[in-house]
């Protein structure tokens, strides 16, 4: 087996090992594109989010940092119930991202 390419990959930030992991490497849905997710939930500065993609060439694809930001905004709002990060890949000809969670909630006795 020979290496045909290789990609630096430069996250912003350190690995910080945790038991569930805080990077997320996921195919497409139509198997266009490649993307690595790197989640930091106690990121002291909002920056929860950090996606970058490229495509089954391991060409670069620019991934704008609004989505970076809209992810991170979501997260502050919702921070309180999540729980795990299951999933998080590029959707719908790659023109969404489809983020999988697990939320947790206190329940009454009643129900």
């Amino acid at each position: 087996m020979q290496r045909v390419h290789e990609v630096n990959i430069k996250m912003g930030r350190k690995f910080f090992p945790s038991k569930d992991g805080n990077m997320t490497l996921t195919r497409s849905r139509d198997k266009s594109l490649i993307s690595l997710l790197n989640f930091d939930r106690h990121n002291m500065f909002g920056d929860y989010f950090k996606l970058l993609a490229w495509t089954t060439k391991l060409v670069s694809v620019d991934v704008k940092q609004e989505l970076n930001e809209g992810m991170n905004h979501y997260f502050s709002s919702i921070s309180n119930n999540f729980d795990e990060l299951v999933e998080m890949s590029f959707v719908g000809r790659c023109d969404y991202v489809m983020m999988i969670y697990i939320e947790k909630r206190l329940r009454s006795l009643q129900e």
